[in-house]
């Protein structure tokens, strides 16, 4: 070999060698590029949960005479039932009324109450005087003999609440023990009252006059 070839052949050697180099160096560069690539290529999500709205529901006693007829709708109020009535009441006679207390809201609720008179002119505490008896269930029924004597009674019934109680200006609880009446919502519970003048009440109490009331309490149990 001569020297030029020799020069040849160093000269092919180093191209050679140069190129291998370049060829790493761009292989590098792709793995490089690909390790950047896959970095940053990946899937991504996201997701919401909605609930559905939350609305408050109503507590709400109503009081009235039937199943069909509530006169006192709606929280709060007060109501004046003219059929615990009796004019020119004599010894022996009574009234009876039918008296539903309905759950009109959405939520179940418990109630008490408590009764009592707007004067004592019609009290006597020997139970000569204005009597109140209430039972649960009973149905009210009224009528007028034949001496034009008004008789009216509680017919059925599950429980007595007052039991011819002597009506005052201080208030009594309705129920026994003033236990609390439970009422689904929608549902009523029936009371019939019954109101009467005694055969044993004393002339004294001619010409008097009184008027019941009661107050109902409810709240969520």
């Amino acid at each position: 070999m001569t020297r030029d070839d020799s020069l040849g052949v160093r000269a092919r050697t180093r191209a050679v060698t140069r190129s291998r180099r370049a060829r790493a160096l761009l292989s590098l560069g792709v793995v490089l590029g690909l390790g950047a690539v896959g970095t940053a290529a990946y899937f991504t999500d996201d997701a919401t949960l909605g609930t559905g709205s939350v609305a408050s529901g109503v507590l709400d006693l109503e009081l009235g005479p039937t199943t069909e007829t509530f006169l006192l709708d709606g929280p709060g109020g007060s109501w004046h039932f003219a059929v615990v009535q009796l004019a020119d009441v004599f010894p022996g006679e009574s009234v009876a009324m039918d008296l539903f207390i309905k759950n009109g809201g959405t939520t179940p609720l418990t109630f008490t109450g408590e009764a009592w008179s707007t004067t004592n002119d019609l009290y006597r505490a020997d139970g000569t005087g204005l009597l109140v008896s209430t039972r649960r269930g009973a149905v009210a029924g009224n009528s007028t003999g034949s001496t034009g004597y008004r008789s009216g009674t509680c017919a059925g019934g599950t429980e007595d609440w007052w039991v011819d109680h002597p009506i005052s200006t201080t208030a009594r609880v309705l129920t026994p023990s003033d236990a609390s009446v439970s009422v689904g919502a929608g549902d009523a519970v029936r009371v019939c009252m019954l109101v009467r003048f005694p055969a044993t009440a004393p002339s004294t109490l001619q010409q008097k006059t009184a008027t019941l009331r009661a107050t109902f309490d409810a709240v969520q149990p």
